[in-house]
């Protein structure tokens, strides 16, 4: 009976998991209000039963509009430190990216901060935008349906700044 007390206070003192969000809007309006830059992220913790400051810790730092904010606010999440920082821009990834090399990043942006999946070299992951990455696939795909296949259209956008890399994807 002693060592069954003993382990549940254990389990008991063990600190809650740290989260920590790293976004541009104001951490109380953009967590409470239901359209805020953090809401689907709080609601996919719930759906998963997590619930802040009972089961877990949220640590928000924001920068209000103020982009020269973002390395102070990634490099306060980092001492903390959180277990995983969840950045909401691409200015906020480059922040985390640089406060840290050790926590994981999940980016809710679609970037993957010139990480590629077949060699990663920093420590992000997250939401990402994938038809660089997967371009060479996509293709063989394509051409393993239909055998016959010779050519392939592709419509994009003629202002992009992608049009270079996704050419480079193409050629694999």
């Amino acid at each position: 009976m002693a060592s069954l007390l003993a382990a549940a206070a254990a389990l008991e003192a063990k600190p809650l998991p740290r989260i920590g969000l790293l976004g541009w809007t104001a951490c109380e309006t953009s967590m409470s209000s239901p359209q805020g830059e953090w809401t689907f992220v709080l609601k996919g913790l719930a759906e998963f039963g997590y619930r802040p400051n009972e089961n877990v810790t949220i640590e928000c730092r924001s920068v209000n509009g103020r982009f020269e904010q973002f390395g102070l606010a990634a490099s306060e999440l980092a001492k903390i430190p959180v277990d995983i920082i969840v950045a909401g821009s691409d200015s906020a990834i480059n922040a985390a990216v640089l406060a840290t090399h050790v926590i994981p990043i999940v980016s809710i942006q679609s970037t993957l901060y010139g990480n590629s999946f077949s060699a990663p070299r920093v420590n992000i992951t997250g939401i990402v935008n994938l038809s660089l990455e997967l371009t060479p696939k996509r293709l063989e795909l394509l051409k393993d349906a239909i055998p016959m296949l010779r050519k392939v259209a592709v419509l994009s956008n003629p202002t992009g700044d992608y049009r270079g890399d996704e050419a480079r994807a193409r050629r694999g």
